[in-house]
């Protein structure tokens, strides 16, 4: 079957048979009914994760019950449990920087022995809604105050109730809940703050402790109205090694490489 160089067999002029069945499969592939069809990403490949019931599993109970109205964002939950299961092997803490309904926390410890690993998982969040302080133009005007305030601490601590030993929670406005706290490795972070400062300031933070082989999740990279998000992002890379790997999901992944160590206390 032909592979990721099918385009090139028309500039070498394939016989009239290989271009029409080119043709005809890619023909095929525009009206066949989608495997899934949700959250910006429609697609009529392989989905592993439908085959999965334990991703199954974990995916209901993270929905659940913050998300009234249920929406699928399941390509994006894989890509997080994927990220997750890669750095089961490297030493370090879980950080999540904007928890909002605690979906992507909930998932993963549903899938991962963070206790058995000596782990820790620590949330940031104001758990009132995306704050005045520091945003863009743009962002004002795309009304970012006060967005995802719907969810309360109290709720966010029942609904994880059972993990609540290795879950540390940091609630206020970054940076000012990055003050007095030990820097500690980290294996896994997860960015979902939406407005740019934060961003900024939690990359400042958390990336020179990011281990070897450790992930970083960037949940709105690709996402319409969050271009100065992503501005920070792209600027904070711009002399650094690692390069970002975007996601059809929208998302932005970026693993830290072998060429640093951790800082000195």
């Amino acid at each position: 079957m032909y592979g990721f160089g099918d385009l090139n067999l028309v500039e070498k002029g394939p016989g009239e048979g290989e271009l029409s069945w080119i043709k005809g499969k890619r023909m095929e592939l525009n009206t066949k009914k989608p495997i899934y069809d949700s959250d910006g990403l429609r697609t009529v490949h392989f989905v592993p994760f439908l085959l999965d019931e334990k991703f199954e599993e974990a995916y209901r109970k993270a929905i659940f019950p913050l998300d009234p109205d249920k929406t699928d964002v399941r390509y994006r939950a894989y890509i997080i449990k994927w990220a997750a299961s890669q750095v089961r092997h490297i030493s370090g803490n879980f950080v999540e920087c904007g928890t909002y309904d605690a979906k992507a926390v909930t998932l993963i410890l549903n899938l991962e022995d963070l206790k058995g690993h000596r782990r820790k998982f620590l949330l940031f969040d104001t758990f009132s809604g995306i704050p005045s302080k520091g945003l863009t133009e743009r962002e004002i005007n795309l009304k970012f105050e006060g967005m995802y305030s719907d969810v309360t601490l109290e709720e966010v601590k029942e609904k994880l109730k059972d993990y609540l030993d290795v879950i540390e929670f940091h609630v206020g406005i970054i940076p000012d809940t990055f003050k007095n706290l030990k820097l500690e490795p980290v294996a896994f972070l997860h960015l979902d703050l939406n407005a740019a400062m934060p961003t900024k300031r939690a990359l400042d933070f958390f990336y020179p402790a990011l281990q070897p082989g450790g992930v970083i999740i960037f949940d709105d990279y690709g996402w319409e109205g969050f271009e100065d998000q992503r501005e920070v992002i792209d600027s904070f890379f711009s002399d650094k090694i690692e390069q970002i790997l975007v996601l059809p999901t929208g998302q932005g992944v970026v693993i830290r490489q072998h060429n640093h160590q951790f800082p000195n206390s």
